[in-house]
């Protein structure tokens, strides 16, 4: 998808409309997925070297509050936001 360009449900519409480029994407989409589907047996001894952690979240792992992730990750987002809006109001 990064070489591509386009999300799977994006391309779809697109080769819906008649790009070729799209349409070759997801021919591709189509071929990785049935290879992956035709090697799913041959790679199970590799899906099962690692350990399964079961469902592990960040503040399981960290030993901290749920409540600090979330304040957190809003303050980053708040961040991000600020100064994108700051980079484009120099653009302008």
């Amino acid at each position: 998808m990064a070489i591509f360009g386009l999300c799977p449900g994006t391309s779809v519409a697109a080769s819906g409309e008649g790009h070729r480029d799209a349409m070759v994407g997801v021919i591709g989409m189509l071929c990785g997925a049935g290879l992956y589907v035709a090697l799913f047996p041959k790679l199970q001894p590799f899906f099962k070297a690692f350990p399964d952690f079961g469902k592990l979240t960040l503040p399981q792992v960290s030993g901290t509050p749920t409540g600090l992730w979330v304040v957190g990750v809003a303050a980053l987002l708040g961040i991000v936001v600020t100064l994108l809006r700051k980079k484009g109001d120099e653009t302008r």
